[in-house]
């Protein structure tokens, strides 16, 4: 009953339409069915329909596209969802991340310092500990997941950014 799932995937979707995991899911399950321009063409019109309350849709869209190997696509809809929400500090630093994951690290330090002041500032952090470390810079970037600890010592992403940093950075004194 495989067809029948795939309708409930897109009904959960639209039932949560704020859920991320509910549309990524949908999506994942029509690219099995071979129904992927169907999915891809939902999550565009989703995108349109609730840009203005999240950058989730946004998020989501651009992990499919890239997934797609549609990546001028995934960048052109990351362009258009900052003109529409020029001051999302976490759409900023979501794109700031996927910026520099292409290696375009100028448009992604550019963003990244637009954000500041704009979101949390350990999300800030993060993001830029994950830029430093896209570029190699290790240390720099175990310095910025410490500033994280700082201020929420409980998050394990943190903790496991300092683990890989620290196994990484072994040796190199």
């Amino acid at each position: 009953r495989f067809d029948e799932a795939l309708e409930v995937y897109r009904f959960s979707c639209c039932l949560d339409d704020k859920n991320e995991q509910f549309a990524w899911a949908y999506f994942t399950a029509s690219r099995y069915f071979k129904r992927t321009e169907e999915a891809l063409d939902f999550l565009m019109r989703r995108f349109e329909r609730f840009h203005h309350k999240s950058c989730g849709p946004i998020r989501t869209l651009f992990y499919a596209l890239t997934l797609l190997d549609r990546t001028g696509d995934a960048f052109e809809r990351i362009d258009q969802a900052l003109l529409l929400r020029p001051d999302d500090g976490e759409l900023i630093l979501f794109a700031a991340d996927a910026f520099a994951r292409y290696g375009r690290y100028e448009e992604s330090s550019r963003l990244l310092e637009k954000s500041r002041g704009k979101c949390k500032h350990a999300d800030w952090l993060r993001t830029s500990a994950r830029l430093l470390h896209y570029e190699g810079e290790l240390r720099g970037s175990l310095d910025l997941w410490r500033q994280v600890l700082e201020i929420e010592p409980l998050s394990m992403d943190a903790h496991r950014a300092v683990a890989a940093r620290l196994i990484e950075t072994e040796g190199r004194d």
